[in-house]
């Protein structure tokens, strides 16, 4: 997982980004509109599953 400050005026701010990473597929990038620190193990399910 990694913070990153986005800086486009729809963003929040501060957004959590995970690399889902399987063997044979491409990498993909799913992101979460808060901070690191108040990421849950929901918000991830959430967001893998979102795409």
């Amino acid at each position: 997982m990694n913070e990153i400050v986005c800086r486009d005026a729809s963003c929040p701010g501060i957004e959590t980004i995970i690399l889902v990473m399987v063997p044979g597929q491409r990498t993909r990038a799913c992101k979460i509109s808060k901070p690191l620190e108040e990421v849950t193990e929901a918000d991830v399910r959430e967001a893998v599953a979102a795409g």
